[in-house]
């Protein structure tokens, strides 16, 4: 535009704001770069010659790209706030240098978000890159800006050229030589047009933008960029009006207010600072409507905040919009639309109908396994591999022949399926010594470290196999030499040991109660027994006469007492009562003394018989038999594995690392078998492996928390192309629940009952003890009975003489023989007599005589 249209736009613009005008526009021209003439410039022509409060900067008409860095230096110098419409050099957002620059338009680096954006969407998917950038301060901050926001996105620069800057086509194709070897096919290039044209005349020479390559470029190296290129388009950049517009609203806003009762700088050389431009700088980037559609707003840099870019493809006929990328202050967002444009894209080389891979894939791959149960079983009939699951793998020996096995489990059931859905073909190979890998140093000189690694990892390091199918950890060591996918399964470590079985002896139906209180109960069962004797033996109320003697009940003597208080204790059948009151209330109180005994006895010995566990000698790994190692209590894990690694760094684990060594095993199945026969009490592992065995074999437990959770994953060869997109097929099945099945299919195979859910059965070494009792009562009894009739035998004759009791019938007609002078008159029939001379009747002697006189019709009772 001439000096002309800027002035009728200023005044077009000042009209539709209610010709409100805070300003009027002096237009300038300046084409010299060189400072000195830039601040004479701005000395003369602005601040001495008429009222400046702010400069609106564009750029030369005949470089678009022309940096007003030297203008603001000036305008920084005298605090005077400049907006440039056109400049897009990041370097202008370093606030140290420009503090009163402001621009409506970004800096060229805002580019960088919307590219990451379009690596990491889904239709692309491109995870490694290359970057060409000139070397200079301005391309390296572009580089570092490129950094920080792939690795928001987790996209990896694989390699990276420098160039001079104005670089030949010659210099160019030695610069790219190092791209050729790359197997990733997406270049990212940064630059000045020119550079832009000599290094895509040296890539065509190389053969860098045949098909398969995407090559990445900021909008200023479009035009000189072949078909297929990407690049990013700023909305509204060349639109002159539009940032004329944005920056006259700008400065409005910065103006209203902060010039009222103030002068201009009207000098270079005052003395006294200008510190009006700084206010109004301040109130320029803060936020303020341009229209309904538009917000101008700044960040502390001066940048804008809102921007807009179109994604776009370069064809032969010009460029296809394929996304759209916007920012405001809360998100960014990448549209990629329409999705049915990118079937039509011609990409570079002719390609159309699919989007470049962004790499060199080879599509079949050799795969090292571990065998390690239950993720890589590996049997000898290769007849047994005409399944889904199954896959023919082949076994290495010394001598370089092959020996065909066939494997399956989970790692190769999972790797089926990732082949079938990524479409790639592939040869197992078990590995030659069976680890999964470590690694040993090697010093040379004293100096030089190398270190060496055996098992799988070993192979894919050197390069003789691409991918680890197992049950491989991640850890750091390994990563360093090696990539992981996403983990398949989460991992950790755990202890198993053998289960303990329940402690039960003979004694338990003693168990509820605590030996002082089995003291306190058989007390108190004769100390009552002897009260109700006393209460009953001393209650004048204890025998009450009837009519009929056959009626009569006497009082309780002390073992009829004994016999009432163990009868109510053991709930049992009682044959006589207390008589008296006195007794009848302590014999109430002793029921219900009984009744609670009784059912708090019952109640803990349920909990104690029926629903005991087994419990583990150990509490888990930071237990002090693990923590203070001892010869009482071995432990150990696999040698050379990850597992002793761990314990090897770890400097607060050094004793047990040191106490291991002894007992560690050369493999998991040795240490399984070593903790069944007792010669090892507790081994350390995977908990995947674990809780494949302790499933299986219900003589195993596991014990304590997982400790050193990380994970299992694939492993690859460094920079592998496969890395990622195993990774993502990976998340998909996890998203899908595939893990879950394969889980339930090949670790916890629940062939053991789950103990936590349902009561343990009793038996006999549970209730043992009870019919021991019952036996040892059997056999008491047995000898009381031999005991009463020894006695008997010799002392019951005397016994007998002593009872003094007779019967007489009416058949023996006998008259009553007593010395009473009154004798005849007795009845001369007496039908029964019997004297009991032991009877008691209170202190007194009794006599029971029944007479029935020949004419009476009952029976006197004396």
């Amino acid at each position: 535009l001439n000096s002309t249209s800027y002035l009728k736009i200023i005044e077009q613009i000042q009209n539709e704001s209610g010709g409100n005008r805070l300003f009027d526009p002096v237009l300038v021209e300046m084409s010299d770069t060189q400072i000195v003439n830039i601040v004479d410039n701005l000395c003369k022509k602005l601040i001495e010659e008429h009222n400046v409060y702010a400069v609106v900067v564009s750029h030369p008409p005949n470089n678009v790209n022309f940096p007003p860095d030297s203008l603001s230096y000036a305008c920084t110098f005298y605090q005077i706030p400049l907006i440039s419409i056109s400049a897009d050099d990041s370097m202008l957002s370093e606030k140290s240098i420009h503090r009163t620059f402001l621009r409506t338009i970004p800096p060229d680096n805002y580019q960088v978000p919307v590219w990451a954006d379009v690596l990491h969407d889904s239709e692309f998917m491109w995870s490694k890159v290359l970057v060409v950038f000139p070397d200079n301060y301005r391309g390296k901050n572009f580089y570092e800006s490129m950094l920080n926001a792939f690795e928001s996105v987790f996209v990896q620069v694989d390699s990276y050229v420098w160039y001079d800057e104005g670089v030949s086509i010659d210099d160019a194709k030695s610069y790219l030589k190092k791209l050729i070897t790359s197997p990733y096919r997406v270049i990212f290039l940064y630059g000045k047009v020119q550079d832009c044209k000599a290094i895509f005349r040296a890539a065509d020479f190389l053969n860098l933008t045949i098909s398969g390559y995407v090559w990445f470029v900021p909008e200023n190296c479009y035009p000189v960029a072949p078909s297929g290129t990407i690049s990013t388009f700023l909305i509204g950049r060349n639109d002159v009006a539009l940032q004329l517009k944005r920056a006259v609203y700008t400065l409005s806003h910065g103006l209203y207010g902060n010039i009222n009762g103030t002068k201009p700088l009207k000098s270079c050389t005052e003395t006294t600072p200008w510190d009006v431009g700084m206010k109004i700088y301040r109130s320029m980037i803060t936020r303020h409507s341009i229209n309904s559609n538009d917000d101008a707003e700044y960040d502390q840099r001066g940048d804008p905040i809102n921007t807009k870019y179109n994604v776009v493809v370069k064809q032969k006929d010009g460029p296809v919009t394929i996304g759209y990328w916007s920012k405001d202050r809360t998100d960014s967002r990448l549209i990629i639309d329409p999705l049915d444009r990118l079937p039509d894209v011609e990409w570079m080389g002719g390609r159309k109908g699919s989007i470049p891979e962004g790499v060199l894939i080879n599509n079949h791959l050799r795969v090292v396994a571990v065998e390690d149960p239950p993720f890589v079983f590996v049997v000898d009939s290769r007849n047994d591999c005409d399944n889904a699951t199954h896959v023919v793998c082949y076994e290495m020996t010394p001598s370089g022949e092959n020996i065909t096995r066939c494997c399956y489990g989970y790692c190769i059931q999972l790797w089926i399926s990732l082949s079938n859905s990524l479409n790639f073909t592939f040869d197992i190979y078990l590995s030659r010594d069976g680890q999964f890998g470590t690694s040993r140093s090697l010093t040379h000189d004293n100096f030089t470290v190398e270190y060496i690694w055996n098992g799988a990892v070993g192979e894919v390091v050197r390069g003789e196999r691409d991918v680890i199918v197992a049950s491989l950890t991640i850890n750091n060591e390994r990563a360093k030499v090696i990539d992981f996918t996403n983990p398949f399964k989460p991992q950790g470590l755990s202890i198993v040991v053998k289960r303990q079985k329940a402690g039960s002896s003979l004694s338990s139906f003693i168990q509820p109660f605590d030996q002082t209180l089995w003291l306190l109960i058989l007390l108190s069962v004769h100390v009552v027994a002897l009260i109700l004797y006393l209460l009953d033996r001393f209650s004048p109320f204890a025998h009450s006469p009837s009519e009929s003697a056959a009626d009569d009940e006497e009082a309780l003597n002390l073992s009829s007492a004994l016999w009432f208080a163990y009868g109510v204790l053991l709930n049992s059948g009682i044959g006589g009562s207390p008589r008296s009151f006195a007794a009848r209330v302590l014999g109430m109180v002793w029921a219900g003394f009984a009744m609670i005994i009784v059912a708090s006895y019952t109640a803990n010995l349920a909990a104690y018989l029926v629903l005991e566990r087994p419990e583990s000698e150990i509490a888990g790994i930071n237990d002090a038999r693990m923590r203070n190692p001892s010869e009482d209590y071995t432990y150990g894990t696999v040698t050379g594995s990850a597992v002793e690694s761990y314990f090897r760094r770890k400097v607060e684990m050094t004793s047990m690392h040191q106490f291991m060594q002894k007992f560690n095993q050369p493999t998991q199945q040795h240490a399984i078998n070593a903790i069944k026969n007792d010669s090892l009490h507790a081994f350390i592992w995977d908990s995947a492996q674990l809780d494949y065995e302790t499933s299986k074999d219900c003589t195993l437990m596991t014990v304590g928390e997982i400790f050193h959770r990380s994970g299992l994953a694939l492993g690859l060869k460094k920079n592998s192309p496969w890395t990622v997109r195993l990774s993502m097929q990976i998340l998909e099945m996890r998203e899908k629940g595939e893990m879950e099945k394969l889980d339930s299919k090949w670790i916890i195979v629940d062939t053991c009952p789950r103990m936590d859910n349902k009561p343990t059965t009793l038996d006999i070494d549970s209730m043992g003890g009870i019919f021991i009792t019952v036996g040892i009562g059997i056999i008491m009894g047995t000898v009381i009975i031999f005991i009463e009739r020894f006695y008997y035998n010799k002392f019951g004759d005397n016994s007998k003489k002593s009872t003094q009791t007779t019967s007489f019938t009416e058949s023996d007609n006998a008259w009553v023989q007593q010395s009473s002078p009154n004798s005849d008159s007795l009845p001369n029939s007496v039908t029964k007599r019997t004297v009991s001379p032991n009877s008691n009747w209170g202190s007194s002697r009794s006599l029971h005589v029944q007479f029935k006189h020949p004419c009476a019709t009952s029976y006197l009772d004396v």
